[in-house]
């Protein structure tokens, strides 16, 4: 017997071992209601979406919730299945059953690994190329210890090209190293409970080299795109553009331009003017010298906007009226501030100050 058949021979006696351990516990069946919260969570936000005009928000938070109820109904699926696995008799694969399977998967797939200290029986795919996007090798991990347990493997991207928009999702049907198995998820349940190893990594592999659209994390054909830092809608390298000021990426319909300096800006880095409702940049507007609202500079006339302009002078805060010289943002106070301590320092009196006594 060789190295490989030794390896081999330890691992099946290991994956039977387990797999008796987890089919003599009888387990506790658990309805699985606990996974309503997020699409309840999910069906509020877009009515509210909505409500709001934010309709490219409600569009992603619509497809957002595509896939928590498709979760829903394959958890209630696994329910099902697992009613049915309690009632079944079960049978349980021989040692030797285990050891075949494994030297199967051996003449089966080029790069095989059998990791006895983590528990693990690995095979790495070829590299998989889906319409013209080049995904490279996945690498698929099935952990022996979690057997009968749900999705107990993983799918790594040993060549990672991760959608832009989500760096998690590194194949249309795999998220978080979590594959979307849908139509191949009762297969694969069963080749694991009756210990046809090969067959498992075969229907993981063929699901790997499928794409099916409309059930994917992230289309192929937004693959390469940019999430939208106001909107979080999906956004292209043509329409695609950058805030000036905080470099956010932005699509083409959330990039407004400055109505003072013309920049392209972000929501965030924007104000409305307090008077005409005109959107600036805050380095485009300015507080008025008494009510201090940020104003542009067409709704101020010496320092003041219109409505505190028309307002007798008594009527305006203390030590605002006349003092003409008084700055209207931070940056100016500190430079007005500056100003009045050196000629200070040098016994000049400051701007409408009387003279000494």
């Amino acid at each position: 017997m060789n190295s490989l058949e030794k390896t081999a021979l330890r691992a099946a006696r290991l994956i039977r071992q387990r797999m008796a351990e987890r089919w003599q516990s009888t387990g506790i069946t658990v309805f699985p209601d606990s996974h309503w919260h997020a699409p309840q969570r999910l069906a509020r936000q877009i009515d509210i979406a909505r409500h709001r005009g934010w309709h490219a928000a409600a569009r992603q938070l619509t497809d957002d919730l595509w896939h928590e109820v498709e979760y829903c109904r394959q958890r209630l699926g696994d329910f099902a299945r697992q009613l049915q696995q309690q009632a079944a008799p079960k049978t349980l694969p021989t040692e030797s059953d285990v050891f075949r399977e494994i030297l199967a998967v051996h003449d089966e797939f080029s790069e095989v690994e059998i990791d006895l200290e983590s528990a693990e029986l690995c095979i790495t795919t070829e590299p998989i190329v889906l319409e013209d996007t080049d995904l490279g090798r996945f690498q698929v991990r099935l952990e022996w210890n979690r057997l009968g347990s749900h999705q107990p493997y993983r799918v790594v991207a040993l060549d990672p090209n991760p959608a832009a928009a989500n760096d998690s999702v590194t194949h249309p049907h795999v998220q978080d190293e979590h594959l979307c198995e849908g139509e191949g998820r009762a297969g694969i349940e069963s080749a694991l409970t009756s210990g046809r190893l090969c067959d498992f990594f075969l229907i993981v592999s063929r699901l790997l080299g499928t794409y099916a659209r409309g059930s994917a994390y992230i289309e192929l054909s937004a693959w390469d795109g940019i999430r939208c830092q106001d909107c979080s809608s999906l956004t292209y390298e043509d329409d695609r553009c950058h805030c000036e000021r905080c470099e956010a990426d932005l699509c083409g319909e959330c990039c407004q331009s400055c109505q003072g300096c013309g920049r392209g800006l972000c929501s965030d880095c924007m104000s409305a003017c307090a008077r005409c409702d005109d959107h600036y940049c805050t380095a485009c507007l300015k507080a008025c010298r008494a009510c201090r609202e940020n104003c542009c500079e067409n709704c101020l006339e010496d320092g003041l906007c219109e409505n505190c302009h028309e307002q007798p002078s008594d009527d305006l805060p203390d030590g605002d009226e006349g003092s003409a010289d008084a700055p209207a943002d931070a940056a100016d106070d500190r430079q007005w501030l500056g100003h009045l301590l050196e000629n200070t320092c040098r016994g000049v009196p400051p701007a409408g100050a009387g003279a000494a006594v």
